[in-house]
């Protein structure tokens, strides 16, 4: 049976997507409701309540697996567009803190999946995500990535970038590797990213090949209850009437079109901030193909609601907690939070179920069935390679910084020869930190050597 552990658990969404013949050795997140969930679905002994950044390299058992949803605010249209300047997307280099203390010790894992928002790929032309290729690869992993939506899956539409590593000495099938990128799996913006990676990391980058999945059939006729359940809570109509004369252009359009139909249409509505001469306005958006928009942690005004319209009569309501279980593809025994909040919490910070199993059944268990079971030294094998020269970087620009400080930013990456990368790991080993800290306890002697402060860590409370 083989093995994972989940960094960022949440609800334990992965776990599910994986499925019972997977064996989950550990797990953390630093949200005492989710782990709260996590527990009250899995039990408590394996998920921790702890951020990662107190998560010590110790505690991590060998694996073949690591699954890590990284937070997605500092990536997504929602949050601020932060990057890895913001506190939360800087929080996927704790991965790679994990990872070398892992290599050192020998237990690095065979697999390792990295999830998060699509715009994770286009941040800062590509530099992030390029930074996080040349961490993995410099650890000693072949790379590849997925863009998977779960409206292949269920009538909700949730794209995802989905990283997946493979550890250099593990046998990579042929059929599992396509030697020119897919339109179904690899975007436009994912194919200018990798474009731009540097040549020792494309050296090492695959086209990963999956099948496609069959057509589901599911509308979102087909996960809402029951219009008559009693705890369902509809909005009282004058509510509604001052909301719908917010809805306007296409989206207008796009109601009348709806209650013209001759029959009931099942649509959502959601909020939206639009700027205009009079300042900034909410508007709303509407939606009558069949499909959800993508579950977000929103449960304000601007949330996505239901829209039941049959003719002239427009009915909206939140959504309930059984239906954000079933567009999330939550089996229907799997126990979500009592409370709403905590519910549109937990599933918009979630992973699609059947999507995972996808990925899981046609790529992830295929590479182990093929791993190299050869016994390994403490080590990584590093390739060896030449000197890479440094790339053209972007041109700075101001990023809104934690604390709403303006700084002039550029990203930048240092790139170190395999068998020197081995050689450090082992100097800031015997220091008892990591690769990533020993580089900034160098940095501190420069700037104290120029009566400058040290550099500014962030505080592992929230």
């Amino acid at each position: 049976m083989p093995t994972f552990v989940e960094f960022f658990a949440g609800g334990g969404c992965a776990r599910l997507g994986l499925g019972d013949s997977w064996k989950c050795l550990f797990a953390n997140d630093f949200s005492a409701k989710k782990v709260a969930s996590y527990r009250a679905n899995f039990g408590p002994s394996e998920i921790r309540l702890a951020d990662i950044r107190n998560v010590e390299a110790s505690a991590i058992p060998a694996a073949d697996l690591w699954w890590a949803s990284f937070p997605c605010q500092d990536h997504s249209v929602a949050g601020r567009g932060l990057g890895f300047a913001g506190e939360r997307g800087s929080l996927v280099f704790e991965i790679t803190r994990l990872l070398d203390a892992a290599i050192i010790a020998g237990t690095a894992p065979k697999l390792l999946v990295m999830e998060n928002v699509v715009g994770f790929v286009r941040a800062f032309e590509g530099q992030d995500f390029a930074s996080v290729m040349t961490a993995l690869v410099s650890a000693g992993y072949h790379v590849g990535a997925l863009m998977m939506d779960a409206r292949d899956f269920l009538p909700q539409s949730r794209e995802r970038m989905m990283i997946v590593a493979v550890r250099n000495d593990i046998s990579r099938s042929e059929a599992l590797t396509a030697k020119a990128p897919d339109d179904k799996w690899h975007s436009k913006t994912l194919r200018r990213s990798v474009s731009r990676l540097p040549p020792e990391v494309s050296k090492r980058w695959h086209w990963w090949r999956m099948p496609l999945p069959p057509e589901h059939g599911l509308g979102l006729k087909d996960m809402i209850d029951h219009p008559e359940l009693p705890d369902l809570k509809w909005m009282p109509p004058a509510k509604i009437a001052e909301l719908l004369t917010r809805v306007v252009g296409r989206d207008a359009a796009r109601l009348e079109k709806a209650k013209q139909a001759g029959k009931p249409v099942v649509a959502t509505i959601m909020g939206a901030r639009k700027d205009s001469t009079e300042g900034t306005v909410r508007t709303f958006t509407v939606r009558t193909d069949g499909i959800a928009g993508c579950l977000l942690c929103r449960t304000k005004s601007n949330r996505q609601r239901l829209m039941l319209i049959d003719g002239e009569r427009v009915d909206i309501r939140n959504l309930s907690i059984r239906e954000l279980g079933r567009l999330m593809g939550l089996p229907s025994g799997y126990k979500l939070p009592a409370g709403e909040t905590d519910a549109v919490h937990l599933t918009g910070d979630g992973l699609v179920v059947p999507v995972i199993r996808w990925l899981a059944a046609h790529l992830l268990e295929p590479l182990l069935a093929g791993a190299d079971a050869r016994p390994r030294t403490a080590l990584v094998k590093q390739p060896r390679a030449r000197a890479i020269r440094q790339r053209k970087e972007p041109a700075a620009r101001d990023v809104a910084a934690p604390g709403g400080i303006k700084r002039s930013t550029v990203a930048t990456t240092a790139y170190f020869l395999p068998e020197e990368a081995v050689r450090l790991h082992g100097v800031a080993a015997e220091m008892g930190v990591s690769l990533h800290e020993m580089v900034i306890i160098a940095l501190d002697g420069v700037l104290a050597r120029r009566g400058e402060q040290p550099v500014r860590r962030y505080s592992a409370r929230r």
